[in-house]
């Protein structure tokens, strides 16, 4: 039999919801009772015993989340147990639930762990950093091991102190779940989305703020929050102005933490996506040097120079080793030498000397080498296509790439052919100084075109990666990348001067060859043939020779560039159009007066005899011929311009002839044969197809013509008519038998 209630007891509290808000609404109330009050909704059944009332489930979402910031350990627990359940739970059969978590009140008291963090944030830095100074606890010694201490069951220790739990703040999982549930619900739900960015907008610094904490899970997380909410442009110009792209740079290069890095580099690429002028701010936070870091050490983000390695001494100063001093030997593991004399007495040490009391060791300090799951792959793969982004709707992101000196990187990058040494260049002799050397090296040297000019070819600003890349997704954008470099007039310009030493045309042609992506393999060649003068080169190359008459190897990604190619190389190949031919004809006889000879409309005194116009005449030598000697004109001679460096054309990758124009044309009707049979063709593909086969001449397009069939022989002449005595009658002709008797006669 159960024993009976005092008389005096209080009466048991029905626990029930009204209860359990009204504890949570009341300031005043028993703080005994709060933690019963937030274990009576931690176990509450959401689907069946939570009402159907969208503002009394709004109440109970901003009455419980400030709890989770509490300092208590028993209140903070159970209230981020309560608010998980709200958030994370199934309510597709409770639409008021649903509805309660869109409301502008729930939203706002999540972004208020947030805010309590920004406020706290100088207070916590502070003991943050008291903490990572304190030196490691000593290990303590511990008396009689594999044996409890009786005293220890008597007056036990005081447990350890868990270094986090002294952070001023919200604890870092009241921030994971208020950051988690803020991004879960931005993400499912257009009108929390609205809502969120409704009061975000006034004030974003608690999120930046967030992304200085400690922990990379939370830093993470932030960072995935940014990311949702950039999908509203209103917030991705808010985020923008608010220093944002600097910040994220910074963190980009300062953490440690690989799963950091990348979400940073999600965040960024999704912000220049959304928000172009955010392209601008990335140039002046320095984030492609960032990247350019990433794309060489991805594992780190900071490249590593090789140690110098020490001159070998000079021969015969090499000096004798000493001889290392012995090892002394050791004991054997768990194992101890034992003293000699008497045993000591129990509650000593081996030595003689009282044992100190058992102390329990210390709680660890704060682990800041817990990191998300990351690649180093994923990493380099991001930093890449950032850059190509970048390079492509930014010109001063090109600009800025070549002042880091990454053409040199680029190419490091990429596979290239071993190359021929070429010939030692013969000393130059000096002849000796004059007056005009010292003037004109006093004279102020001329500025330079560009100011990325020097770092083209200068000391590289990072150290060279020792290997290429073997992953062809990232070696196709690192040539589209390279294409976008070489699309300035300056670059092509700079290599087409050391083309002859650096032999950049080379690298390319092989990459033509190799089982690199097919698409941007021909993009860099043909960003280089835009010049006038690689494009005169262009046909005279080996491996692009090979390249077009080879149409077998070729993959449909390769039809719109490879067209283009060949139509640039076609269109040198034209004749000029009747009126330049007309202008051409003309221009020896207009140039054989000298424009000094010509007077001008205001000029006075008779024109010049004839005898002195003939002398002021310039030599037939002199003048510019219009047609070759062959009888072609001009514009139609191609010849190999290539600077001669002491090698032979083979181990240049030229070719005595250039590519034929029959190659051409055939090469341009597999391009169309193969966009005609392309299952889904692409537009741009046929376009470059159609515009390539527009210069053709019309031989080339049209069928040529049968020729006619042989002419019939003559048709011979009709048989003589039978002679008969009636036909001779009419004709009044003498009766001719021809030697035969007719009998009627």
């Amino acid at each position: 039999m159960p024993p009976r209630a005092a008389a005096n007891a209080a009466p048991a509290v029905r626990q029930d919801f009204p209860w359990a808000l009204g504890i949570l609404g009341n300031p005043d109330a028993d703080p005994t009772q709060l933690p019963l009050a937030l274990n009576y909704l931690s176990t509450l059944n959401v689907s069946t015993s939570l009402p159907h009332d969208t503002s009394a489930v709004t109440q109970l979402l901003t009455l419980a989340t400030p709890f989770v910031c509490a300092n208590d350990t028993a209140v903070n627990t159970t209230a981020i147990k309560v608010v998980t359940r709200l958030v994370f739970t199934d309510s597709q059969n409770h639409d008021e639930l649903r509805e309660a978590l869109q409301q502008p009140a729930s939203l706002q008291a999540l972004w208020a762990v947030l805010t309590y963090f920004h406020a706290s944030f100088d207070a916590y830095s502070a003991r943050l950093l008291v903490i990572q100074s304190e030196p490691p606890e000593p290990p303590t010694p511990v008396r009689n091991q594999g044996k409890p201490d009786s005293r220890n069951a008597k007056n036990p220790p005081p447990p350890p102190v868990d270094p986090e739990t002294t952070l001023p703040g919200p604890s870092k999982y009241a921030l994971d779940l208020a950051i988690t549930a803020l991004s879960s619900l931005v993400a499912s739900s257009t009108a929390a989305e609205a809502a969120a960015v409704g009061f975000m907008c006034s004030d974003v610094a608690p999120l930046l703020t967030v992304l200085k904490h400690h922990s990379s899970r939370i830093q993470v997380l932030a960072l995935r929050l940014i990311r949702t909410l950039l999908q509203s442009d209103t917030m991705a110009i808010v985020l923008a102005g608010a220093g944002t792209m600097g910040q994220l740079t910074e963190l980009l290069c300062s953490s440690l933490f690989g799963a950091v890095r990348e979400e940073v580099l999600l965040a960024l690429m999704r912000m220049m996506g959304n928000y172009p002028p955010a392209m601008q701010l990335a140039l002046d936070s320095g984030l492609p040097a960032a990247l350019l870091k990433h794309v060489l050490a991805p594992t780190t983000g900071v490249p590593q120079e090789d140690p110098p390695t020490p001159p070998p001494p000079p021969p015969g100063s090499e000096t004798p080793t000493s001889p290392r001093p012995p090892v002394p030997l050791s004991p054997r593991p768990g194992a101890s030498p034992r003293p000699s004399g008497p045993s000591p007495r129990p509650g000593a040490t081996m030595d003689g000397t009282e044992a100190g009391i058992e102390v329990p060791p210390g709680p660890p300090p704060i682990d800041f080498a817990r990191p998300m799951p990351s690649s180093a792959d994923r990493l380099q793969e991001l930093s890449v296509q950032m850059l190509l982004q970048m390079c492509k709707h930014h010109h001063g992101a090109v600009q800025h790439l070549l002042r880091l000196g990454a053409m040199q990187l680029l190419l490091a990058l990429l596979p290239a052919p071993k190359l021929p040494e070429l010939p030692p260049k013969p000393p130059s002799s000096k002849r000796p100084s004059s007056a005009s050397d010292t003037f004109i090296a006093g004279l102020p040297a001329a500025p330079l075109m560009e100011a990325w000019l020097p770092y083209i070819d200068g000391p590289p600003t990072m150290p060279l990666p020792k290997a290429p890349l073997n992953s062809h997704p990232l070696a196709a954008s690192l040539l589209q990348m390279l294409a976008c470099l070489l699309s300035e007039p300056g670059v092509q310009d700079y290599w087409w001067s050391v083309h002859s030493s650096k032999r950049l045309h080379l690298q390319l042609m092989y990459l033509l060859r190799t089982d690199a992506p097919p698409k941007p393999k021909p993009q860099c060649m043909l960003q280089l043939i835009k010049d006038p003068r690689w494009l005169q080169l262009a046909p005279y190359l080996t491996l692009l020779q090979q390249t077009v008459r080879q149409t077998e190897e070729w993959a449909p990604a390769m039809v719109e560039p490879m067209a283009e190619i060949l139509q640039r190389i076609m269109q040198t190949r034209l004749p000029p159009p009747p009126r330049a031919v007309a202008a051409s004809a003309a221009r020896p006889s207009q140039s054989t007066t000298s424009p000094a000879l010509s007077q001008s409309p205001t000029a006075e005194g008779p024109p010049l005899p004839a005898a002195e116009q003939q002398q002021l005449q310039p030599h037939a030598s002199q003048v510019a011929p219009s047609v070759t000697a062959d009888g072609a004109p001009l514009n139609l001679q191609r010849m190999c311009n290539a600077v001669a460096n002491g090698l032979s054309q083979e181990a240049n990758g030229l070719s005595d002839t250039d590519l034929s124009s029959e190659d051409a044309v055939k090469a341009l009707k597999e391009l169309a044969k193969m966009v005609r049979k392309a299952t889904s063709p692409d537009p741009k593909a046929i376009t470059a197809v159609a515009a390539a086969l527009l210069v053709l001449p019309e031989s080339a397009i049209y069928a040529p013509p049968w020729p006619p069939l042989p002419s019939p022989p003559p048709t011979p002449p009709p048989p003589p008519l039978p002679t008969s005595q009636y036909l001779w009658d009419a004709l009044g002709r003498p009766v001719m038998t021809d030697g035969i008797k007719l009998p009627h006669l």
